[in-house]
């Protein structure tokens, strides 16, 4: 928690943090409890995740290029670690 005192791990409201503590603390917490699985695949997961998750203020512009990045990841997760993955 000390580490977190930072003012960069705050966002310009200075009550939500930034990227880089969200990061920060997406790193220590593979470190701690992922020490089995590459760091890359999780990040990867991670990416996937935030992909399917945003939302557009007009969807009608973005599914196909947004859909090309979540199946080049996914493609990437069956060649590089074997598994596959169905969304």
């Amino acid at each position: 928690l000390d580490e977190l005192r930072d003012y960069r791990y705050y966002a310009a409201d200075m009550v939500h943090p930034s990227k880089t503590a969200t990061d920060y603390i997406f790193t220590r917490f593979l470190d701690t409890f992922f020490t089995d699985v590459p760091a890359d695949m999780l990040w990867t997961i991670r990416r996937i995740r935030k992909y399917l998750n945003h939302r557009s203020d007009n969807e009608s512009k973005t599914p196909a290029s947004k859909n090309e990045k979540i199946q080049d990841l996914l493609t990437r997760m069956e060649s590089e670690y074997g598994i596959k993955i169905q969304i």
